[in-house]
């Protein structure tokens, strides 16, 4: 999204007819910000202006006449000498349109545009041809662009969400040339496409702000570069008043059958005649689309020059096409019950730029995570081993004298904590440890990892060298540095057991979305 600061007059919906004058200013990377020449409602004390006021919608006109509405706004509080001022903050600017309250803002369908989008699916809508006409003085190069139909991709959290191809010039531009004559000596060719989310119905704008992030996860996922949203628009149709002459009338007038009572010359020329009280226009309500731009903030600014790194990519387009369906339905579901795991892998591309013992640790917690949601937690019978704790609890003595301590408050104090101390280890021991939960993950996935990343037998080693390595990190002491595991793998050649760490933890999380072991082990071994 792009930013902008524009003046305007504002009003709170009820209460039109005061007008306060403002600017707002919005940054991708800040919370949009209205900054006002007066308040917007009279001040009933001196306790709530210290402690500021919150909007449903607050709307207002931009100086070229565009109707706004801002959502979720909120007045800082503070009491400052001189004039009277107020700065709101919003968390939605709503550009075409004067919604009363947010259970107003509904739409059936929102489309929006992200960063990276065309170079991700790699089709191009151009055709490029060249033929010399003449050899010496004529040469014809067309450019030729085809809009196709909607690809269908699928649904998400309720809609259905489709791909379009849009225009490289707007159809009003090229209007504009043809109204004024002009030939254009420069244009900027580019692919342009756009992500549509359609409902059967109506639906609150919110779940609409949802899916776009939502996929712009997934795109993040894909990609591995952070993605923006931009070009948030609607055509809703909305109710308006418009002013119509009456059909008879109008061919009157035309005819000069009625002739005007009144004529007024500007200074211009221009000649604005009045008919008198027999002759008005209608006023009346219509249903008209109208264009709807929505703006938040997204957390970085829009880069237009940035380029796909493809080969750090981890599913292309083309890769997952056809499959395309169930990847988002599953993105969904996974999102929805194994959430925070992609969300530690996300963090990868959040912070590119970190320290090789956070990788580490970062991609370890998240496979340990992946296992403990997607695979049973226990090793034994739950039952069995609850009978075997409780049965190996009772038999601790509970007498100080058993362990040749005196029998006093002291001691007793000594076995109960000793007892709870117990208790607790035995409480985690039915759960896989580190090593195990690597081991079976690998044996579930060596189908789907490239060729060559793990020699025969490998993994028994690897695991070790994650486990001891991974609590040389988390649980340091002075005896650690004296007491060293040969597993532990040196902070300088840890590289290469982060890069199997991470393509096992792909491999997981690609699998989870859909693609079958061949799909997997092809995506992977591209890379």
């Amino acid at each position: 999204m792009s930013g902008f600061e524009k003046d305007g007059y504002w009003f709170l919906p009820e209460k039109p007819d005061r007008e306060v004058f403002g600017r707002l200013i919005f940054y991708p990377e800040k919370a949009p910000k209205l900054l006002l020449s007066n308040t917007l409602e009279e001040s009933k004390s001196i306790e709530q202006i210290a402690n500021g006021n919150s909007f449903e919608v607050l709307n207002g006109y931009f100086l070229d006449g565009k109707e706004v509405t801002l959502v979720y706004c909120y007045r800082r509080g503070g009491l400052k000498t001189g004039v009277q001022t107020a700065e709101i903050f919003a968390r939605y600017i709503i550009v075409g349109h004067h919604f009363k309250s947010k259970a107003d803002i509904k739409f059936s369908e929102i489309s929006a545009r992200y960063t990276y989008l065309e170079e991700w699916v790699l089709s191009s809508s151009f055709e490029i041809s060249w033929q010399a006409q003449d050899e010496e003085s004529k040469h014809e190069i067309t450019l030729k662009q085809s809009i196709e139909s909607p690809k269908e991709l699928g649904s998400l959290s309720g809609f259905t969400v489709s791909m379009h191809d849009l225009p490289w010039i707007p159809v009003e531009h090229l209007n504009l040339f043809r109204f004024l004559g002009e030939i254009p000596t420069k244009l900027s060719v580019e692919e342009k496409k756009s992500i549509l989310f359609k409902s059967d119905a109506e639906k609150p704008f919110e779940d609409f702000i949802d899916a776009l992030i939502l996929f712009q996860d997934l795109l993040i996922f894909c990609t591995g570069e952070m993605i923006n949203i931009y070009d948030v628009i609607s055509f809703p149709f909305v109710r308006k008043k418009k002013i119509r002459i009456p059909k008879s009338i109008e061919i009157a007038m035309r005819l000069g059958a009625i002739e005007p009572e009144n004529t007024v010359v500007s200074k211009s020329g221009f000649a604005v005649k009045s008919y008198g009280e027999r002759y008005k226009a209608v006023e009346e309500e219509v249903l008209e689309p109208e264009l709807i731009q929505i703006y938040f903030s997204t957390g970085a600014a829009q880069n237009e020059k940035q380029k796909l790194n493809r080969v750090k990519a981890l599913l292309m387009f083309h890769e997952i096409k056809e499959k395309m369906p169930y990847v988002l339905t599953n993105w969904e579901l996974n999102k929805q019950e194994v959430g925070s795991i992609f969300d530690l892998y996300l963090r990868l591309t959040y912070i590119p730029e970190r320290h090789a013992d956070d990788l580490f640790l970062t991609i370890s917690q998240a496979i340990e995570a992946f296992h403990r949601v997607s695979h049973k937690q226990d090793k034994f019978d739950s039952d069995m081993f609850n009978s075997a704790r409780e049965a190996m609890i009772k038999s601790i003595p509970k007498r100080p004298t058993k362990y040749g301590l005196n029998n006093n408050e002291e001691s007793a104090e000594l076995i109960t904590k000793l007892r709870e101390f117990i208790e607790s280890k035995l409480q985690y021991i039915n759960e896989f440890s580190l090593k195990e939960r690597l081991v079976e993950l690998y044996n579930e996935h060596q189908e789907c990892l490239p060729d060559g990343l793990f020699e025969l037998g490998e993994i028994e080693d690897f695991s070790k060298q994650v486990r001891d390595t991974r609590g040389s990190l988390t649980h340091l002491s002075k005896s650690s540095s004296q007491k060293r595991s040969k597993h532990i793998i040196p902070r300088e050649e840890r590289r290469e057991l982060i890069r199997k760490l991470l393509v096992l933890l792909q491999a997981c999380l690609i699998k989870k979305i859909g693609l079958d072991d061949a799909q997997v082990k092809a995506v992977l071994s591209r890379r």
